[in-house]
């Protein structure tokens, strides 16, 4: 039995095939693997484009029979989707190798093709699902580049104005400079002159004038300096009143001062599960937790972009390794999704649709495979990097 289960475990698979189910039938893996109390496992090979599946024991076998059951259940949806899927290539050659933008043209592709899955390597990208459609995702991802391109150009152009304009406005926050230094130079005159009646002394502000050449906030002398507590960062009086009022933390260091409160909708929903038997890339140790989102569509309030006009909701599934610094990530997502800051209303980046709900500058990891440009494992510095994200909105 032992020796049947070895050959069979030495059988490899087309490595974009099994992208392809683990990505499309995630929550039927995920039940055939608590069913049969097992788990699968995914070996590279010595083979291109192959890959090894395994399933283990994770628990007591009831009838003897899981890792059997859980091999054949798996080979059934390996032989319906091979007989089906193809794999478009796109070269790294053929686009901008230095394109910033790689990311979001696929996640715009995964969200307009619902059936096909992209999959990134050292030469470049596949695009995996029925031939149609895979080809058609193959060229709508092209277009995206192209477009991406063609703005970045506009942009390029946009700025070269504005520094050919920058020498009038340089001028014009000279004048206001120099008006403002006029005045102070009055009232300090006026200071030294009440000085002898009034016996007045430097407060602690006054002497933040000295250490501050301009406020970091409006480019000039600060006037009525305040110094924040913990950071130390001076600035305006005013200006920085009204930095705190739109978001409570140091406008240059964003150390948070009081509680953040975002306007992601009121009646959304954030549900976790722990998966012991499913292993992130880079996380074979450990289980899985999977976070669910759930944002219904509804009508924009006063804090939102267009009160009164109605939003778009979303439906989101995230994961982390079920670890200690995971565990740590999820409660600090937690707590942000409870201060209504882990979406917000506005523009989706992936297809420009105005009046969505979207990701409010916290990444998740929304697949299990592909790595940083995809959105999934491995990627070993997005605990650490997910964590200041966190903390530049005020969780830690």
């Amino acid at each position: 039995m032992a020796a049947r289960d070895a050959a069979q475990d030495d059988v490899y698979l087309d490595t974009d095939v099994v992208d392809f189910i683990i990505a499309k039938n995630a929550v039927d893996l995920i039940q055939l693997t608590e069913k049969n109390n097992v788990s699968l496992d995914i070996h590279s090979s010595p083979f291109p484009s192959m890959c090894n599946v395994s399933f283990r024991p994770v628990g007591p076998q009831l009838d003897g029979n899981g890792i059997e059951d859980a091999r054949e259940c798996f080979t059934k949806l390996y032989s319906d989707a091979v007989a089906d899927l193809r794999g478009s290539v796109v070269s790294l050659e053929n686009i901008y190798p230095d394109s910033a933008h790689l990311d979001e043209a696929c996640q715009n592709v995964e969200e307009t093709f619902t059936d096909v899955i992209v999959v990134r390597d050292l030469r470049g990208f596949r695009f995996v699902g029925k031939a149609d459609q895979a080809d058609k995702a193959k060229k709508h991802f092209l277009a995206c580049l192209q477009r991406r391109s063609t703005t970045s150009s506009g942009a390029s152009v946009s700025r070269n104005t504005s520094s050919e304009n920058r020498g009038s406005k340089t001028v014009c926050s000279s004048a206001v400079s120099n008006d403002k230094l006029r005045k102070q130079e009055e009232d300090r005159g006026n200071n030294v002159g009440n000085a002898t009646t009034s016996n007045t002394k430097a407060t602690p502000m006054d002497s933040a004038k000295e250490d501050v050449e301009v406020c970091p906030i409006c480019l000039v002398p600060p006037t009525e300096a305040r110094r924040l507590e913990k950071c130390k960062h001076v600035f305006c009086r005013a200006c920085v009143e009204r930095a705190l009022q739109i978001r409570p933390a140091c406008p240059l260091c964003s150390e948070p001062y009081g509680q953040m409160e975002g306007n992601q909708p009121r009646d959304g929903q954030m549900s976790v599960r722990t998966i012991p038997t499913m292993h992130l890339p880079g996380y074979e140790r450990c289980g899985t937790t999977e976070i669910v989102y759930n944002i219904p569509s509804g009508t924009q309030g006063a804090e939102h972009p267009h009160p009164g006009h109605p939003y778009h909701g979303t439906f989101r599934t995230a994961f982390l390794p079920d670890n200690p610094e995971g565990g740590h990530v999820l409660r600090l997502l937690q707590r942000a999704f409870k201060q209504r800051l882990v979406f917000t209303i506005g523009t989706s980046r992936t297809t420009g649709m105005d009046d969505v709900v979207t990701w409010n500058d916290i990444h998740h990891k929304t697949s299990i495979h592909g790595g940083p440009m995809l959105y999934g494992y491995p990627d070993p510095d997005y605990l650490k990097r997910v964590q200041e994200e966190l903390r530049a909105k005020g969780i830690f």
